[in-house]
């Protein structure tokens, strides 16, 4: 057959096919024009219809609309709508399991509680001369036989009691434990109780560990002398408050009692019982502030597997009162798992126990005179006008969960982070905004008499303030401090990070030297626990600072006086614990090796002093050569610096007249003063004082550093001099030579505020309403948030466009300002983070800072 040929029977069988008509009717057609069929029946044949796979259409159009549906959930549920921006399910997983961080602890699943009946269950099979095998979980062969036991029941056949042989029964030299204590040597009853009762003054009220009146009715009836078990926690006990002596060697103090307590031996040949978990928690507390506490580490593990030997990390649903054995049992199983999260974090390790691993209950807020009944109150009853102050020991177990999942999401090696799926771009910023927000509820759940207040009540509860807060900088800066910029590049990581946490660390770390350093000197016979890890990395982190600004020039006075309070609280808390010399050791040479000067010596007259400064009477009859300008005083402004260095706190050494916004008339001048620039008799305002020498100009702040202008003559610099316009009063230019200076750099200079921009301003206070009227004058639209309903009002009245709640402000709201720039006088994480979402959609440039105001705006300019 020809190739024509081959085409002309390709074409013919393309063609045949159905008319229209034969196509409906179903019939067979032989395809031609017209057909046979509708020749015979006189019908129009058509071949115009075109036959359309509908089944394949439905498919595609039911595949669109479920992709359709999936977008919606995602952008109804995700991050953003942009898939860029989505992080990751496992992102998601970890950020959904930090929000529930702060919880409270929820009832534990029935299938949880499997093991009590499990444990009367195994007490029937003898398993050993004391039926009892300790905890057995889930996955133990235990459960198996338990298993086992429980189908037998269900065909009705009786339970039977099963005997090991005698041959696997644990031997009696291997079970024993002595029953005596004759080999302790206790101290003399004067001294005992002595030691006892630095104790119960120091540790036991931050670290509940011992219920006070059942110990000492314990020790007063003799017990120690009875008991091995209890005789071990007294010695430890005299140990723990030997520390706390004012006379004798304070390094070797306590090592005579606690040496006579053996602390492995004991618990491997038998059941663990509540003394050995107790002995744990005191050795820990003892050796964590020796010489060498690497070992506390160490115990704090092994005891946590001795007390999940007896079950005591599992909750106990009993239907009847409390105990305070139970009690006691719980409060010691806590404290083990509160030390394991600081000294893993101090030292870098893992933890031994997560938060996934335990359900115990939290421990009951009474106080110890409360444990028992009394005149018809209920034992463990509170009163509800009495704070209680284990309130500081869950605040400290509730801050504890956050940071020991920051340690394990933040720190975990490389190879952890990708097996958990945290591999996705940007999950960094995410689950650090998250543990922020953790922080911050966390911080706004503190009870109201644990509040920070450095000038209240010097008490136990002022202790425990000083301590929760310091803690919880801490926790800040072990968060952000992976993400600082020198800390990341010594890990090896070279893409930035999106948020400013070099600021952020340098503001706990202040905050935190500023806590500790307060504490220490209004309570000096109360080192503060908690506070040595937190005042050593502070100091670190001030000085990672201080580097950082001597390359860029950068004035750090603040910084350094911040870490010569790290040094003075760690020198202080050494003649108590040898640790913290250690500490103190190791800042004081980076300190030296980095060309800082050292901590100023303490001689003679301090700011803190109760008469801290005599005002100067007349000025000097002459001035020296290179003297500056001297200028009477007219007025002087009082602003928060100055009530800081008021209320008992030094940030410097030597004595000084304080007051640094100054106006006044010079009245002499200095014979290198230009008189035709320096007018005597008119008014200037004075913003710094410059003192050269050797070609360097070095500037001092009047009245931080210099006299100042609370004295009635200054001396004062021609550099630092400006003449205040006529018709301004003395009092507004005083006023203006430091806030009003500080608020326009901020908006001007730093900000960039002009014509059409808007801008978010956090905190009307003595810097903000400031910023907000120089906003205005430059033509921006101003929003501005605070928490206080007055400094909004006085905001609205002084041009602000919109005045927001900072309490009921979220980030979704603040998202949807777009401004262009955000200018905070709060600098704290919220803000920080209300100040992120305003900004959400720009390309944020960050962090630009003058003086305490973080200044985010976008990189690119504003429209």
């Amino acid at each position: 057959m020809s190739t024509a040929e081959n085409g002309l029977v390709a074409k013919r069988r393309k063609g045949h096919r159905p008319c229209d008509i034969c196509r409906r009717k179903k019939r067979r057609c032989d395809g031609k024009d017209p057909c046979a069929f509708c020749v015979q029946r006189e019908l129009s044949c058509t071949y115009q219809d075109r036959t359309v796979n509908r089944s394949r259409n439905s498919y595609v159009q039911s595949i669109g609309g479920r992709l359709q549906t999936v977008e919606s959930m995602l952008q109804s549920n995700g991050p953003s709508s942009s898939p860029a921006s989505y992080a990751g399910p496992a992102v998601e997983l970890a950020t959904c399991a930090i929000r529930r961080l702060n919880d409270p602890f929820p009832a534990p699943h029935s299938d949880d509680l499997t093991f009590l009946e499990l444990s009367d269950n195994l007490q029937a099979l003898s398993l050993n001369n004391h039926g009892d095998c300790g905890f057995q979980g889930k996955s133990s062969q235990a459960m198996l036989v338990k298993a086992a036991m429980d189908l037998k029941s269900s065909y009705g056949l009786p339970r039977t009691s099963v005997r090991l042989p005698t041959t696997w029964r644990i031997k009696q030299w291997e079970d024993e434990r002595p029953a005596q204590s004759p080999h302790f040597n206790f101290p003399p009853d004067d001294l005992m109780r002595t030691l006892l009762g630095l104790y119960f003054e120091h540790i036991n009220l931050m670290i509940p560990l011992l219920h006070r009146p059942t110990f000492e009715r314990a020790v007063a009836a003799g017990m120690h002398l009875r008991d091995a078990g209890f005789g071990g926690t007294v010695l430890l006990v005299c140990a723990v408050g030997a520390r706390y002596q004012t006379d004798g060697p304070s390094g070797s103090a306590g090592w005579e009692w606690f040496d006579q307590v053996e602390l492995a031996g004991n618990p491997l040949r038998g059941q663990p019982t509540l003394y050995d978990l107790q002995c744990y928690c005191l050795a820990v507390e003892f050796l964590e502030r020796a010489s060498g506490p690497r070992a506390c580490w160490t115990l704090v593990g092994f005891a946590i597997r001795l007390g999940q030997d007896i079950g005591a990390h599992r909750m106990k649903m009993n239907m009847r009162a409390p105990t305070p054995e139970e009690e006691l049992e719980k409060r010691a199983y806590w404290i083990l798992v509160l030390f394991d999260t600081h000294l893993s974090g101090a030292l870098g390790r893992s933890i031994a126990i997560h938060s996934s691993e335990f359900d115990l209950a939290p421990p009951i807020m009474c106080d110890d005179e409360y444990w028992e009944a009394d005149a018809g109150r209920p034992a463990f009853t509170q009163p509800a006008d009495t704070p209680s102050h284990v309130d500081f020991f869950a605040c400290q177990l509730s801050l504890g969960k956050i940071l020991a999942y920051a340690l394990r999401i933040l720190y975990s090696t490389n190879r952890s982070k990708t097996l958990m799926g945290l591999r996705d771009p940007g999950w960094e910023a995410k689950i650090v905004i998250e543990f922020d927000s953790a922080l911050n509820v966390w911080f706004d759940s503190i009870p109201a008499h644990l509040r920070w207040d450095p000038a209240g009540p010097a008490d136990v509860f002022f202790d425990q303030a000083a301590a929760l807060h310091c803690s919880y900088y801490l926790a800040q800066i072990l968060i952000h401090r992976p993400f600082i910029p020198a800390v990341r590049r010594s890990a090896g990581a070279s893409e930035p990070t999106p948020f400013p946490s070099l600021a952020i660390c340098n503001n706990a770390a202040r905050a935190c030297a500023n806590v500790a350093e307060i504490q220490q000197r209004r309570r000096p016979r109360h080192p503060l626990l908690f506070a040595q890890t937190a005042a050593f990395t502070s100091g670190i982190v001030l000085l990672l600072n201080i580097w950082g600004a001597h390359r860029t020039g950068v004035g750090v006075d603040a910084d350094l006086s911040d870490v010569h309070r790290c040094t003075r609280v760690l020198r202080a808390s050494k003649a108590y614990w040898p640790s913290a010399g250690h500490l103190l050791d190791t800042l004081e040479q980076l300190v030296k090796l980095h060309d800082v000067p050292p901590a100023p010596s303490r001689h003679g007259a301090a700011v803190h002093d109760p008469s801290p400064f005599v005002p100067s009477e007349e000025p000097r009859d002459h001035l020296e050569d290179t003297a500056p300008p001297a200028w009477s005083s007219y007025a002087c402004g009082v602003c928060h610096t100055d009530v800081f260095l008021l209320s008992g706190v030094s940030v410097d050494p030597r004595t000084y007249v304080m007051g640094h916004e100054i106006s006044g008339v010079p009245v002499l001048l200095g014979p290198q003063v230009d008189s035709a620039k320096i007018m005597l008799g008119k008014l200037y305002c004075v913003l710094i004082s410059a003192n050269t020498g050797g070609g360097a100009v070095v500037l001092d702040t009047l009245g931080l550093g210099l006299d100042g202008g609370y004295a009635e003559y200054v001396i004062a610099d021609a550099a630092g001099l400006i003449p205040v316009p006529d018709g301004v009063s003395a009092e507004a230019a005083a006023a203006a030579s430091d806030a009003g200076v500080t608020s326009y750099h901020a908006v001007k200079n730093t900000a960039g505020v002009t014509t059409g921009t808007k801008v978010l301003i956090f905190g009307i206070g003595g810097l903000g309403h400031l910023a907000v009227q120089f906003a205005k004058h430059l033509g921006a639209t101003v929003y501005v948030c605070d928490f206080k309903p007055e400094a909004r009002q006085l905001a609205l009245e002084l041009g602000a466009d919109r005045a927001f709640d900072l309490i009921e402000l979220t980030n979704a709201t603040a998202a949807g300002f777009t401004v262009d720039t955000t200018i905070d006088f709060i600098a704290n994480s919220r803000t920080f983070n209300l100040a992120m979402a305003a900004l959400s959609g720009n390309d944020v440039k960050f962090p630009a800072t003058c003086k305490l105001v973080m200044v985010l705006r976008r990189s690119e300019g504003y429209a």
